[in-house]
């Protein structure tokens, strides 16, 4: 039953990697080798898995029967359901974990979405080649820089801890969904909204008191074109605050993605809201 666990453990391990794209997802990266790379942490782990807490289920499908024979093609169908909805669990583990990731990442997009909009970047999107789909331009720019963050405070690290500290809440086959899932979900959703907003907030504040000394100056010159002169003045302002603020915004995504950060306060908490051990 330990090869069982290894390829259960597996399943929860390739959800991972297939769904957190803003880490694994990148284009150059052929699916073989994200199907390698779950593969060697799968091995990696497998010391981790307890043999001594197998599901009761999987034992059961697996034992030989015992006394009268069952009927004819009786077990088939009991052992692939019991299988099934083991897989289903892990590909729910996993997919959760994933979440968790995403949120956090999808807030440095977020604050290069808020960003765009006041500067006129928001009507130029570019192909994102990780996440397959039209983004802003400084909504790629932060998302690199917090995927550069991610690495750079040993994130990688920290994945492989909270994966070995699933095994161990949730092991392999044991799902169980508590009412305190839907409550870290959302909870990972707020922190990644308030990060988002934090981290675009020094070019939001600027742009803001922009637009307030633009409808000063219109009221005050109105044969002035305002588009004309209030476009160039804008995207001149909002770039250099962008580059002023960098050191800012890259300080409170090592503090989101680093050990201890909230990125991983909220993985942690949605992997024990599907604990058995608990």
């Amino acid at each position: 039953m330990s090869v069982a666990l290894l390829a259960l453990a597996w399943v929860r391990i390739s959800t991972l990697v297939a769904a957190a794209r803003s880490v694994f997802g990148w284009a150059g990266l052929p699916p073989l080798a994200r199907l390698g790379l779950s593969a060697g942490l799968a091995l990696l782990v497998w010391p981790q898995l307890s043999t001594g807490q197998q599901p009761a289920g999987l034992l059961l499908s697996a034992a030989p029967a015992t006394g009268a024979p069952a009927a004819a093609g009786g077990q088939a169908p009991v052992a692939w359901a019991v299988w099934a909805a083991a897989l289903a669990g892990e590909v729910a583990v996993g997919l959760a974990m994933a979440f968790g990731v995403e949120a956090i990442m999808a807030a440095a997009m977020l604050a290069g979405q808020l960003a765009d909009l006041p500067m006129g970047f928001s009507v130029a999107n570019v192909v994102d080649p990780t996440l397959q789909q039209e983004v802003p331009l400084l909504g790629q720019f932060y998302g690199l820089v917090a995927a550069a963050v991610l690495f750079g405070v040993n994130g990688h690290h920290e994945i492989l801890r909270v994966l070995v500290e699933s095994l161990r809440v949730v092991p392999p086959g044991q799902l169980v969904f508590h009412p305190q899932l839907v409550e870290a979900a959302v909870g990972q959703l707020g922190r990644a909204f308030v990060l988002g907003l934090r981290m675009g907030a020094p070019v939001l504040g600027v742009l803001f008191l922009t637009d307030v000394a633009l409808a000063v100056v219109a009221r005050a010159v109105p044969q002035l074109n305002l588009f004309v002169v209030g476009f160039p003045v804008k995207l001149a302002l909002g770039l250099a605050m962008v580059m002023l603020a960098l050191p800012a915004v890259v300080s409170l995504a090592a503090a989101a993605l680093g050990r201890g950060g909230m990125l991983w306060e909220g993985v942690a908490g949605l992997v024990w809201a599907m604990g058995a051990r608990r």
